[in-house]
């Protein structure tokens, strides 16, 4: 790891670091680059942090902030007000047709 960190850095390594292909190498292409080839982390460890921050960025804005936590919060607090309301209505449903079960006149094959 010493001999990576003070290796000069080439074209060659430049052109590979620039993950997004657009001429410059930003603080965290250089990173990411540096980590991959330290073996301090795997590509599918890169990519589970990218998906988790991707998920944690809710307005999409690139960046983390207090609001990203206030939206993913009412977004989970409306998903379980959902699947309470659909339970409860599921259970309506099923009381409802066990009490009309219950209720209809039962017909006997002597009572016809």
């Amino acid at each position: 790891n010493a001999k990576l960190l003070q290796r000069e850095v080439t074209l060659e390594d430049l052109e590979a670091m620039n993950a997004d292909g657009d001429g410059e190498v930003s603080p965290l292409e250089f990173i990411e680059h540096m980590l991959l080839a330290m073996n301090k982390v795997d590509r599918k460890l890169l990519d589970q942090l990218h998906a988790q921050f991707d998920r944690l960025d809710a307005d999409n804005s690139g960046g983390l902030q207090g609001n990203d936590l206030e939206i993913l919060t009412r977004n989970k607090l409306e998903e379980r007000r959902e699947r309470a309301l659909t339970r409860y209505r599921e259970s309506l449903l099923s009381n409802n047709r066990e009490h009309l079960r219950g209720s209809a006149p039962q017909i006997s094959p002597t009572t016809l």
